[in-house]
């Protein structure tokens, strides 16, 4: 029992940090410029697929960018959240993974 408790306490304590580590893609997309010396430009966004009622609905998608610098030129993909937060009682949209 113990061991199941242990267990289950580590998977929250990670997902909580790894809510926390979530973006905007604003902020996403400037600390990509910024460490890789870039100018990065959407390119395509992807149809959204959304759970839940209408008001409170989780909807994911994903972004593509063209990332051009001096020195190099890159693609990215945005995996992107958009889900309602009930304590503010707005809607958040938050990057959740990269894929360079």
């Amino acid at each position: 029992m113990k061991m199941v408790t242990l267990v289950l306490a580590s998977i929250l304590s990670i997902s909580v940090f790894a809510v926390s580590n979530q973006q905007s893609i604003e902020e996403t997309i400037r600390e990509i410029e910024w460490n890789h010396h870039v100018r990065c430009d959407l390119m395509r966004t992807s149809v959204a697929v959304c759970f839940g009622p209408t008001r409170t609905a989780t909807c994911h998608y994903s972004q593509n960018y063209s990332c051009h610098g001096a020195e190099k030129v890159m693609g990215i993909k945005l995996k992107i959240k958009d889900y309602f937060n009930l304590r503010v009682n707005t809607r958040k949209v938050v990057v959740t993974k990269v894929e360079f």
